[in-house]
């Protein structure tokens, strides 16, 4: 995990030592500190065996329209159910994951309305629990935890996105696409149809992940 947190931080001074001398001659008049409230609550739904939610809250601060450091908190939480060929439940597998986040954007200013930015971000405290449950009984719908997981992980990454005010209001949207390294650690319980345990503890999970990123945002004392 270390030689990604090294490379976390030069990515934040390369981008912060190549952009410096641009903008030294910039008028100081720019340097202005400001804030933003920024969250999202989304919910899928419509389908029949799947279903997901996320909503976060945080807040960013922004330095002379370039530096922003911003923090989250947030939760993620999946459903989605396998039916046989008759459309008969087999089984269905809930995850549920909550996390702090903090990230540093160098954004590139377009116009007054659009930016561009490249991030780093560190999710961090992160929790997640995941249940598989499968029936036993088609007809009365009885079903038992085949499978339970329980467990923590953080991840480092880095990624590219935009920035966008709605017209010349204060409020906008936010995205981007990151690629990064998650780092996990669980414990799995599983169970058979005579209640059975068994019990693997501390499972580890590091992997590369696409992370694709989304707020929308209140930019207080904005200037254009």
């Amino acid at each position: 995990m270390k030689q990604y947190l090294k490379f976390i931080l030069f990515f934040i001074f390369f981008i912060e030592g190549a952009t410096s001398t641009f903008y030294a001659q910039q008028d100081s008049s720019q340097s202005k500190i400001s804030f933003a409230l920024r969250g999202k609550f989304l919910v899928a739904l419509g389908w029949e065996d799947m279903s997901w939610r996320m909503y976060s809250i945080g807040t960013e601060l922004i330095y002379n329209n370039h530096h922003c450091l911003g923090f989250d908190a947030g939760v993620f939480r999946s459903f989605r159910q396998y039916d046989d060929e008759f459309d008969n439940p087999i089984d269905d597998y809930t995850d549920r994951r909550s996390y702090f986040l903090v990230d540093y954007k160098y954004c590139f200013p377009i116009n007054d309305e659009w930016s561009i930015y490249l991030n780093s971000y560190s999710k961090f405290n992160g929790k997640y629990t995941s249940k598989l449950h499968t029936y036993i009984s088609d007809e009365s719908a009885i079903a038992f935890d085949q499978l339970y997981a329980k467990g923590v992980y953080a991840d480092l990454g880095v990624g590219a996105g935009f920035k966008v005010y709605f017209g010349f209001s204060n409020a906008g949207f936010d995205a981007s696409i990151n690629v990064g390294k998650r780092f996990e650690s669980y414990d799995v319980y599983s169970y058979d149809e005579d209640n059975v345990q068994s019990i693997n503890k501390h499972v580890s999970d590091d992997r590369t992940i696409m992370y694709l990123r989304i707020n929308f945002f209140y930019h207080f004392f904005r200037r254009f």
